[in-house]
């Protein structure tokens, strides 16, 4: 399996390799022969996805590291399903490679995507003695209109605190991988001391951040708040 798995990184997708036991019971040995079939490289025609009904054909291929025009590789294919699961609107990938009739060493690859609800929203409304009326709510989508960015929406509201924040992450702001998160929020609280006196707050932050992959598994981030 594991020079199968070596051919195949290299284009040799679909090579063969077979073993051939020969036993010497007057030693108590085992020749053991490996007959290796390497077979033609194979190249990808076209890549396709199939499963999805929300996400963006661009929001599902970037995470793809197989090329179409390149050599077939399972090192590629199998770290683009995991690329894919990670997403958190995915939540199973499978892949599959479709000969091409009339053409030996071309396939077509097949990702099925099966997806899963990206956003969410919750709310409520309370009361007590001392707030009085309460009303909360969040809304959050990590596919926003198919398109892979993250939205998050809070309000929290009563008699003496209000918080209101919004964030915002593009995780591809350019074809090289960088990611952008803006954040901005507003605190208005009030704590009553006595009667004749009170304390009041109010906090405006913006925050930016940035984050760039500097390997296939390690990216590195900055920002400010």
């Amino acid at each position: 399996e594991l020079i199968k798995n070596r051919l195949g990184a290299e284009g040799f997708y679909f090579a063969k390799v077979d073993d051939v036991k020969s036993a010497d019971e007057a030693k108590k040995e085992v020749a053991l022969s490996l007959f290796i079939e390497p077979g033609n490289r194979v190249y990808v025609r076209e890549i396709s996805f199939k499963g999805s009904t929300r996400s963006n054909d661009e929001t599902l291929r970037r995470e793809v590291r197989q090329l179409e025009g390149a050599l077939l590789s399972n090192v590629a294919l199998e770290r683009s399903k995991q690329r894919l699961q990670q997403q958190q609107f995915v939540e199973t990938a499978e892949f599959a490679t479709n000969p091409v009739a009339g053409s030996p060493d071309l396939v077509d690859v097949v990702f099925t995507v099966k997806e899963r609800p990206s956003a969410s929203i919750q709310g409520g409304i309370g009361y007590s003695a001392s707030q009085k009326f309460m009303l909360n709510g969040t809304f959050q989508d990590s596919d926003f209109m198919g398109s892979g960015n993250n939205i998050a929406l809070q309000l929290d509201s009563g008699l003496y605190n209000k918080v209101y924040s919004f964030s915002h992450t593009n995780p591809y702001l350019g074809v090289d991988g960088l990611s952008r998160s803006i954040s901005l929020s507003y605190r208005n609280s009030t704590q009553f001391v006595s009667t004749s006196s009170n304390f009041k707050s109010q906090n405006l932050s913006l925050g930016l951040s940035f984050g760039y992959p500097i390997t296939e598994f390690q990216r590195l981030s900055a920002g400010a708040a």
